[in-house]
């Protein structure tokens, strides 16, 4: 049983009507401006640097069959195979830091 309603039936729209409301459909000046500045500020006011490295990479344990590398900033690589390929690591390949773990490559 279907239960009847004492308010008038509402029917839906035919089609979308896109668009009725302009002030949703256009930034204003204002909004624009604050986008704007809002990324100037987040570009910072010093560019990137290049530090160069304290000393050479090392293998930690060579005799290991997958050693460890000892990067030139003193940290010791996170992993002890290539992630990509699986092999030992190469001293030779920058690390990529990864929530400040050095994570060597071959």
């Amino acid at each position: 049983m279907i239960a009847q309603s004492s308010q008038p039936a509402i029917f839906a729209a035919g089609r979308p009507h896109l668009g009725e409301n302009e002030r949703m459909s256009r930034p204003g000046a204002a909004t624009i401006a604050w986008a704007l500045l809002t990324a100037a500020a987040g570009c910072g006011g010093r560019p990137a640097e290049l530090v160069p490295p304290v000393g050479e990479p090392a293998v930690v344990d060579a005799a290991a069959a997958f050693p460890r590398i000892r990067f030139a900033d003193g940290s010791i690589s996170a992993n002890d195979r290539c992630p990509v390929t699986k092999r030992k690591l190469s001293p030779y390949f920058p690390p990529v830091y990864v929530n400040g773990l050095p994570i060597g490559f071959c």
